[in-house]
């Protein structure tokens, strides 16, 4: 293995051309937009401080820029992953908080221990992405990770973190609920804290969810104005194309100005509050571990331990969704060009260097203040969208970052928590309509279209063998579609009645039993 193999930007750095400078440089300024009010928010949702969410996209960015493939994968903070990180928090950290005060009576709080079992966390997740990349044991992985799956997985982890966004919308506090059930306790609980809403806080989330609202709606006229200019412009006819620019950007801005010129924050309406200049201090991620006696660090690695499996098996199934849903052609460029490797190995070969890619992140993260990165669909869209060239693009996003972190704190200290919560609600409502694929499926199963297609044969004598052989892959068609279902259902089922980690790990045995049945069955 050559320094070409794991560092693939010494091949493609040598021929950047001023081309590509002036794409990546408005695809980077376009992801900063949107990655910082985001990030925020998703570190919000993991039970961390939110500036915590701009630490963790500096070094997954410029990681990339030296050991990523992929002009298109964007590494940082996501919805899902930040939602098992703080499960996994308030889960180990409420336990240690009360196991320490009871039997070494040390008075700690549980936010205390937070980004101390965050950065071990990060380092086991970092750990577990090195193996998996060593024994190229993704390979072995994908057959029981099927779409199927994933899309369950993340219907149900979105509902998860839309439930736990509501207290900020609604001004109110909650007691932590964990167990069986977690999403139908959160719901009651939030229904019982109804009455005690603040109702400055629930006022700037609808001003919120309006402007976001009246943006989207404009997005479309707006896009056919500027077409029209450019044709008047050019006198040359443009092609209609979606309008691409940052609404939460805009709604943060907005919610932050009327927050401020009202003083909410004098009647109970939380902001960022407090957000230190400059970079992050180094952590050493295994402080947790040595300060404490065997006991507790034992019980601890038990208790954060499937939430790391949890997170190894996110990361990776995201950057299977990634590459496949946006091809890139730097990938092609580096491996199929450069070094010579068949398209097929190619693909194998950069799903293996984007997981290095995520392992490296999250290994420096890990001492750097920054939780678990994860590849992310929203993002991989806006630099496909903004015609992004290399992973250069990272580098100037990671620049603005960097400006806000050194010159900007004193701005984003005031911008208001309902504001961000709603950013992530509005944004991951549409994917709640993927409950119906449940259903799409069960009509699939369970009215197939054998008999239409036998119909279709008697009424065709002269395609009569063509139709008897589809008419005979019907009904292991149904077969497979069943099995997705089952696989789809049972997935669904364990993330909301249990949580995220315990449904993902549930779907993948079920996947595994289903493939064995249909096994044996065809033996």
């Amino acid at each position: 293995m050559t320094l070409r193999d794991i560092v693939p930007s010494v091949l493609w750095v040598p021929k950047y051309t001023k081309d590509y400078i002036s794409d990546d440089i408005i695809s980077g300024l376009t992801m900063s937009t949107f990655v910082i009010p985001q990030a925020m928010a998703y570190a919000v949702v993991a039970n961390l401080p939110p500036v915590w969410g701009l630490y963790s996209t500096v070094i997954p960015f410029l990681v990339h820029f030296l050991i990523g493939t992929s002009e298109f994968i964007s590494n940082g903070p996501f919805a899902v992953t930040s939602l098992i990180i703080g499960q996994a928090l308030s889960s180990s950290g409420d336990w240690m908080s009360r196991y320490l005060h009871e039997y070494e009576r040390l008075d700690i709080k549980p936010k205390d221990l937070y980004i101390s079992i965050s950065n071990l966390i990060t380092f086991c997740v970092a750990s577990g992405l090195f193996v998996l990349y060593a024994t190229r044991g993704y390979k072995r992985l994908a057959p029981y990770l099927p779409d199927s799956l994933i899309s369950a997985f993340t219907v149900g982890a979105t509902i998860h973190i839309i439930l736990s966004q509501l207290k900020f919308m609604l001004g109110v506090s909650l007691r932590p609920v964990d167990g069986t059930f977690l999403a139908f306790k959160t719901l009651w609980s939030i229904i019982l804290s109804i009455p005690r809403t603040n109702l400055m806080t629930l006022l700037l989330t609808l001003l919120s969810a309006a402007i976001y609202t009246l943006l989207s709606y404009l997005e479309a006229p707006l896009a056919h104005w500027l077409i029209r200019i450019k044709t008047r412009r050019t006198g040359i006819e443009q092609i209609s194309t979606r309008l691409f620019y940052p609404k939460p950007f805009f709604v943060i801005i907005l919610a932050t100005v009327v927050s401020m010129l009202f003083g909410m924050p004098d009647y109970g309406v939380a902001i960022v509050g407090k957000v230190p200049s400059g970079l992050p201090e180094i952590h050493n991620p295994w402080k947790v571990v040595f300060e404490y006696d065997l006991r507790i660090t034992l019980r601890l690695m038990v208790q954060i331990m499937p939430f790391v499996l949890s997170l190894i098996l996110v990361s990776y199934v995201t950057i299977l969704s990634v590459l496949k849903t946006f091809p890139d052609e730097m990938g092609k460029l580096i491996y199929e060009q450069e070094l010579k490797i068949s398209q097929d190995h190619a693909t194998s070969k950069q799903t293996g260097q984007e997981i290095l890619s995520l392992a490296v992140s999250a290994f420096i993260g890990s001492t750097t203040s920054c939780f678990v990165p994860c590849g992310s669909l929203s993002r991989s869209a806006i630099l496909q969208q903004t015609k992004s060239r290399t992973p250069a693009s990272g580098v100037f996003a990671c620049l603005i970052i960097l400006v806000v972190l050194f010159l900007l704190t004193r701005a984003v200290e005031d911008i208001p928590m309902p504001a961000l919560s709603t950013m992530i609600v509005l944004a991951l409502a549409p994917t709640v309509k993927k409950l119906s694929e449940g259903q799409k499926l069960y009509r699939e199963a369970r009215y197939p279209r054998t008999d239409q297609e036998l119909s279709r044969l008697v009424r065709d004598p002269e395609q009569n063998i063509q139709r008897s052989n589809q008419a005979q892959e019907l009904p292991q068609h149904s077969l497979e579609i069943w099995k997705h279902f089952i696989i789809w259902t049972s997935t669904l089922t364990g993330v909301i009645v249990f949580d995220p980690n315990l449904g993902i790990i549930g779907g993948m045995l079920t996947t595994g039993i289903i493939q064995l049945i249909i096994t044996k069955r065809l033996l």
